[in-house]
């Protein structure tokens, strides 16, 4: 039986495939491909917005960070806490140490759930951190999805409305592109067209049969 929390008990009876890259490089778009064709997807970074809404999690961040960081309706003013914590490091461990801990947990009980389903069943792991996380252990297949650094700089600008400050002041706080390719034992290419990138993410997924 699994021990919540103990990344390394997690039972193999689901093929577990992470998706990594660098920021703007489209990793909800082969997460979300993968989903369309059968797996189930696991997104941290929904998991986390969600953690930022409970009462405990803001009640912690409060107390952390100050009432600077908490809007007029009592939630959390996510622009001004990531003013705060993406310029010090010190600053975003100690709101690492209270989200990831929450999130670690919520994805463990998503797999052990998952468990009990046929065995095979495919999940999609999408964590920004995976390997710094050590979420890569646990994974069958690594899929590194890569594009060039102008058309990432749109996305961001586009998709998200950051500037390219912000997108560096965040990147600094990864692994390096070059690390995560190495990790990988999938390469994405999504530089192209969507269909290109489609076409590439159902090849992987034929590949692993049912």
């Amino acid at each position: 039986m699994q021990r919540k929390g103990d990344l390394n008990s997690v039972e193999r009876r689901l093929y577990l495939i992470g998706v990594i890259g660098a920021i703007g490089a489209g990793k909800s778009t082969v997460a979300k491909q993968l989903e369309k064709l059968g797996a189930v997807r696991i997104d941290a970074d929904a998991i986390c917005h969600q953690l930022l809404e409970s009462p405990q999690v803001i009640d912690a961040i409060r107390r952390r960070f100050g009432e600077s960081v908490i809007d007029a309706q009592g939630r959390v003013d996510r622009p001004t806490l990531a003013d705060q914590v993406f310029d010090d490091a010190g600053r975003l461990g100690q709101l690492n140490a209270i989200l990831h801990p929450r999130a670690k947990q919520v994805i463990l009980d998503r797999i052990a759930d998952l468990s009990g389903h046929r065995k095979g069943l495919k999940v999609v792991l999408e964590v920004a951190l995976l390997l710094e996380s050590g979420w890569d252990r646990l994974c069958d297949a690594i899929l590194f999805v890569e594009a060039d650094e102008e058309q990432r700089k749109h996305r961001v600008v586009a998709d998200r409305n950051w500037s390219v400050h912000e997108l560096r002041r965040r990147e600094q706080h990864q692994k390096r592109e070059s690390q995560k390719r190495a990790a990988a034992t999938v390469i994405i290419n999504n530089t192209g067209t969507l269909d290109h990138t489609h076409q590439q993410v159902t090849e992987f997924w034929r590949g692993l049969g049912r």
